[in-house]
């Protein structure tokens, strides 16, 4: 279990190194320009494009599947996939003529659409983010313009330039074009069929944090990754990053255990978050589900647990899932449940937010609602920040986010969600469940309809007692670093853990950032509630 990336990168570098035949990989970002930071990869050169050339000059070949995007939705994350292709264009020059090893890189847009009925209701929506990100290519300098176009080739299109030196863009309305409602979101690597690397976390320097978590809120980033020396386990992982692109345009069915099926008996378990373009209908927004392994296996777990449900989200958004919980809450007295989120997202917190962030909150808000019902006191929603006064409200929320409507009541803070009683807040993007001591599951999954029924996702279940005690036990020391001893061993054991994190949360809300024991405070859920906002018709999967 690698928490944060001073954990993860490390040992992903390691497992490059040592490949011998193949790397087989897909992420949602994948930035070559990453630094590397084990003292073995720097022998071989300071970047990732540094350590891939190496892998192919050994002979080892490379796949990677790079997740692009919506270009009107998305069109800075539409940029950095075909920025990345580039990267790897020029893999094969710095690898030079002695390099034997194969390099394959796709960039891969999900080929669902929403249908042309919704997509024509939308069209003031699509429009709106075309005149918004034209707006954003004028205020570039001419120069950083043109390169912004050429590393963007699906939003060029969309786009009439200016036959002038400055090359001033306007949005074209003729050009025809359908919204992607969906990505693929999946963090994986299978290393000579033998050694897989998932979990939530891609590789760049954004996502670049370490157990501290001390920088300015804005760039804290609380994450997880697994790595498994499990020859079958990696097998599985292999045949889906082998068939997913196929599946997902519908060209070939989902195989039996890929989404977690066919594995009883098994201890580790692949599952899979899968779907495909609805053929023949206009009138969806939605795209066809294939597999919903992830759902399920949270759902069957939950409907076992009998002390502890631990739970480390992104997002908590999805409301079958939300009143599956409440329903074994119902059903067994002495099940209680901790969900550590962040006290807001990252496009609230951080920038100015938007309908769809809205749309989010206010989700996120009747899931809350609905376990805290069910669970009552037996419910401890918790998020983190640092032991340190914040500073500047620009440096901890950026120059976006200051001012810009988040829920948060002006009296609060200058540094609106940032902030977190009286201390800059740790962005959480982990996605980790574990049942008692029973079970675990680490994935890319955010508790969300798009990630639960939509999105390509991918993870892994674990009913291996011995190791889902050792993951309770880091979650402890990462959250609560300084305890030790019979206070510890009541923060890990599931009969005894809630009492002991809600306490410990209730004690440092009292106390000055400086003085806590630890970095979990109780989740203020008033914010989101007054930020929320439904969006009749849209479907909850959508955010």
């Amino acid at each position: 279990m690698l928490i944060t990336a001073s954990a993860a990168y490390p040992a992903f570098e390691r497992a490059i190194l040592a490949a011998r035949e193949r790397i087989n990989m897909s992420f949602r970002i994948f930035d070559l320009r990453t630094r590397l930071h084990s003292a073995e990869a720097q022998v071989v050169g300071q970047s990732w494009s540094d350590l891939l050339a190496d892998a192919l000059q050994r002979g080892v070949d490379i796949r990677l599947v790079i997740a692009d995007f919506d270009p009107l939705g998305a069109p800075d994350l539409h940029r950095g996939t075909w920025r990345t292709m580039r990267q790897c264009a020029g893999l094969r020059e710095i690898a030079g003529e002695a390099g034997t090893g194969h390099l394959e890189v796709i960039a891969a847009r999900h080929p669902a659409r929403i249908g042309s009925v919704p997509g024509t209701l939308l069209w003031p929506v699509a429009a709106h983010r075309l005149r918004k990100a034209a707006r954003m290519l004028n205020e570039l300098p001419a120069g950083e313009r043109r390169r912004f176009l050429s590393e963007a080739p699906r939003l060029r299109p969309n786009l009439h330039v200016d036959d002038t030196p400055e090359g001033r863009v306007r949005p074209d309305f003729a050009h025809r074009f359908r919204l992607t409602p969906v990505t693929h979101h999946q963090k994986l690597a299978v290393i000579d069929g033998e050694t897989l690397y998932i979990g939530g976390l891609d590789l760049d320097e954004r996502r670049w944090d370490g157990p501290l978590h001390d920088q300015p809120a804005r760039n804290t980033w609380h994450d997880t990754q697994m790595l498994f020396h499990d020859p079958a386990l990696a097998q599985v992982a292999e045949r889906h990053l082998n068939a997913f692109l196929a599946q997902t345009a519908g060209q070939k069915p989902v195989e039996d255990g890929q989404g977690g099926e066919a594995s009883e008996g098994r201890s580790r378990r692949f599952l899979s978050t899968l779907s495909a373009p609805a053929r023949f209908a206009p009138l969806r927004f939605s795209p066809k589900s294939l597999s919903t392994g992830l759902l399920r296996a949270h759902k069957a777990r939950a409907a076992e647990a009998r002390h502890l449900i631990y739970i480390e989200t992104q997002y908590f958004r999805d409301r079958r899932l939300a009143k599956a919980l409440a329903e074994r809450a119902r059903l067994e007295p002495g099940v209680c449940l901790i969900l550590v989120l962040p006290s807001a997202p990252e496009e609230v917190a951080f920038s100015s937010g938007g309908s769809d962030a809205r749309y989010g909150e206010f989700l996120q808000a009747r899931c809350l609602r609905i376990v805290k019902k069910a669970f009552g006191k037996r419910l401890m929603v918790l998020s983190p920040a640092q032991r340190r006064q914040p500073k500047g409200a620009e440096e901890e929320a950026g120059e976006e986010a200051v001012g810009a409507p988040d829920g948060s009541t002006a009296e609060a803070s200058a540094h609106g969600r940032a902030v977190l009683l009286g201390a800059p807040v740790i962005y959480v993007h982990a996605k980790v469940s574990i049942f008692d001591q029973d079970c675990a599951i680490v994935s890319s999954a955010n508790l969300n309809g798009r990630s639960l029924h939509w999105d390509t996702e991918a993870g892994v279940e674990l009913a291996e007692p011995a190791i889902v005690a050792g993951m309770r036990a880091q979650v402890v020391s990462h959250w609560y670093p300084d305890c030790e001893g019979a206070a510890r061993d009541e923060m890990v054991d599931p009969k005894t853990a809630f009492k002991a994190w809600a306490r410990a949360a209730r004690d440092d809300a009292a106390r000055p950032p400086e003085d806590r024991a630890g970095l979990l405070l109780p989740y203020d859920m008033r914010p989101g509630r007054r930020f929320g906002m439904a969006v009749p018709g849209i479907p909850e999967e959508m955010v």
